[in-house]
């Protein structure tokens, strides 16, 4: 154990260049692999937790490729929507990605074969039955502990059927699982919410080819022959900022630039908020990459 010696400081005065956010990290990686040429994602987030998604993608057969001079770099080439393919005997660890282990069933049940999850100790103490319930209204032979929990196996079929699924509590990964599933459904797939969430599944899709639309709070899917995701730039994480905006927001005289911070409308609140208690928040150069504001 290191100790650390904070001691008050007067202002915070820079630049910080902040990590990719990890929310469209999760998405860009597992997406990437359902096409059929490289994709290359910049700024993508290196924590523990996104390394567990790049590792189950390639386990899966995807080709992973890492940048040489740049870590938050990374190239997958998949083998098409139905290609992801797991070894006999096999397991895929998702450590302690909660999003990885809730949001890949959600592929899985449009493959061919069967595939088992499984996690570390706190993660196999998660909640499943959510991500399970829908998965197997449509047509996906799921299994999990008596508890509900990880391990969890999914046995893929090529009669994924649609649904309509209505979210009593508010779940961006339990959507995410049901959007996912329906690019391999024989018929349109909805999922209403009782709040609007996080849009992030819903941009990537679209810049993937895929037809989704909104109508309030219902987001639609169309079944899809191919998802092409085109390369992407990861935005920073605005949870990252946090910190860094607060601090500057208290410190009088502090003036910090974060460059490439998304503000996204689902993600953006902690901004909104400090601009309310009239802190000197400034947004300058508002512009849409790939997707993401």
């Amino acid at each position: 154990m290191t100790d650390v010696t904070i001691k008050p400081a007067q202002s915070v005065q820079g630049y910080v260049e902040l990590p990719g956010d990890k929310s469209v990290s999760h998405r860009a990686v597992m997406l990437a692999a359902l096409g059929s040429k490289p994709i290359r994602l910049t700024n993508l987030a290196m924590s523990d937790d996104v390394r567990s998604t790049v590792a189950a993608m390639a386990a899966l057969g995807a080709k992973v490729e890492h940048d040489e001079r740049d870590a938050t770099i990374v190239t997958i080439t998949g083998n098409g929507m139905r290609g992801l393919t797991l070894a006999d005997g096999e397991v895929i660890d998702c450590g302690n990605a909660g999003t990885l282990a809730r949001l890949l069933p959600g592929l899985l049940v449009g493959q061919n074969g069967s595939f088992t999850l499984t996690g570390d100790e706190s993660l196999t103490l998660r909640p499943m039955r959510r991500v399970s319930g829908p998965l197997s209204a449509m047509g996906a032979t799921i299994r999990t502990s008596a508890n509900g929990t990880l391990p969890m196996t999914v046995s893929g079929t090529a009669d994924v059927r649609g649904i309509d699924l209505g979210l009593e509590i508010p779940s961006a990964q339990v959507q995410t699982a049901v959007l996912f599933a329906g690019l391999f459904a024989n018929e349109r797939t909805t999922v209403t919410e009782t709040a609007q969430m996080r849009d992030h599944t819903e941009r990537m899709l679209r810049r993937a080819g895929v037809k989704i639309t909104r109508s309030g709070n219902t987001v639609t899917v169309q079944p899809a022959d191919a998802v092409e995701l085109p390369d992407t730039i990861v935005p920073a994480d605005p949870s990252s900022a946090a910190p860094f905006v607060v601090a500057a927001s208290l410190l009088r005289g502090s003036r910090l630039r974060l460059p490439g911070v998304m503000i996204n409308p689902g993600r953006s609140g902690l901004f909104d908020v400090m601009e309310r208690m009239h802190a000197a928040v400034g947004m300058l150069d508002r512009r849409t990459v790939d997707g993401e504001p």
